[in-house]
């Protein structure tokens, strides 16, 4: 499919975040702290001062409605944005993924129950939806894949990494570690992602494994000159580190990120649901706190937040914002199963190599 932004002339902003996809800046480290850290802190007091009216009636809602929406991915009829999936996961088709129900504000209070069709959902976001895996779910046919974590996962999930030797001439010890998801979160494992051939995501229609955001460009709702901030907050994990030589990450002459990565995620802008076009940011890689190469804490413990603006005004046309996991590592590789699948029948095992999405902040200014 033509990609529309081919023939378009970039403006500063798309620029400076394009720059991510250069192999040697997605590597870079970024900022990343715990929810708690003076960074979320400082997100959330940005926020904080733009409070969430609730919106009055359609006919007076226009640009003044609420400009803050905060999805939070989890299972939970009080404290998350999802209503429990259906058995067999969702069909792989714009529409068809588990729709969120609850909208919260940026502090965690309520803001909106009842999905769209709600008198207070904000009427700029017309929709936002998961894929989860499972039978129905051609691109991602394994329920382990992408699901919400059982209550006892995260505690019977183990993963067995190995440790350097505690002094030298003694041998490496494996030790088993919890590497299961928190309870009730979205999480995608990709130990059991990449075991049931999970179809690679390019950002369009047909992914498997994705949230995709779709917005209300009507004038009325969302200002001509009006753009959106979206500020997620995860954990990407890994096995390993970086490789040392980019080299290592071209194959047939391409360098990507993911072809040297446990993981891969990215981000796309674009006009429809159906478009495939090119990615607008690297999310994962880089993984900040791998199995094999950092034995001082588990991987995926470290939570990244990254804050995306979305350039609307720059075309009045962009209505879907879309995260898809792209690939990830080889199950047939002999150190992955072992240390991710770690002797169990299925992996469910996000903190040894995957992904696990918290929360998406959504503000227009």
């Amino acid at each position: 499919m033509k990609n529309h932004f081919r023939a378009r002339k970039l403006t500063p902003i798309t620029i400076a975040f394009g720059g991510c996809l250069a192999l040697t800046s997605c590597y870079d480290t970024p900022r990343a702290v715990s929810s708690s850290g003076s960074q979320a802190a400082s997100v959330e007091a940005l926020l904080q001062t733009q409070a969430s009216p609730s919106p009055g009636p359609a006919t007076s809602y226009g640009v003044s409605g609420a400009k803050i929406a905060k999805v939070v991915f989890k299972s939970s009829s009080t404290t998350g944005s999802f209503d429990a999936p259906s058995a067999g996961g969702t069909v792989a088709k714009p529409g068809a993924g588990l729709q969120a129900v609850r909208l919260f504000n940026s502090d965690g209070t309520a803001l909106s129950s009842g999905g769209p069709s709600a008198p207070t959902w904000p009427h700029w976001l017309t929709s936002v939806e998961l894929g989860v895996s499972g039978p129905k779910n051609i691109a991602a046919p394994s329920a382990d894949c992408a699901r919400f974590a059982d209550p006892g996962e995260s505690a019977a999930s183990q993963c067995l990494i190995s440790f350097p030797a505690s002094a030298p001439g003694q041998p490496s010890m494996i030790k088993p570690i919890s590497c299961g998801g928190p309870s009730g979160f979205y999480r995608v494992s990709e130990y059991d992602c990449a075991s049931s051939a999970t179809t690679e995501g390019t950002g369009g229609p047909g992914d498997g494994v994705y949230v995709r955001v779709q917005l209300n460009r009507d004038p009325a709702v969302i200002a001509p000159g009006e753009n959106l901030l979206a500020i997620l907050e995860f954990s990407a994990s890994g096995l390993h580190s970086a490789p040392l030589q980019p080299t290592d990450c071209v194959q047939n002459g391409q360098l990507k990120p993911e072809y040297c990565s446990d993981t891969s995620w990215k981000a796309f802008i674009k006009h429809t649901a159906s478009d495939v076009v090119q990615p607008f940011l690297l999310l994962a890689p880089p993984l900040l706190v791998r199995m094999q190469s950092d034995t001082s804490a588990v991987g995926g413990a470290e939570v990244q937040t990254k804050q995306i603006v979305v350039p609307l005004a720059a075309d009045p046309a962009l209505s879907v914002f879309q995260i898809s996991r792209i690939s990830g590592a080889d199950a047939t590789n002999v150190e992955f199963k072992t240390a991710c699948l770690g002797g169990k029948s299925a992996g469910n095992s996000p903190l040894c190599a995957g992904m696990i999405l918290y929360s998406l902040t959504l503000m227009r200014f």
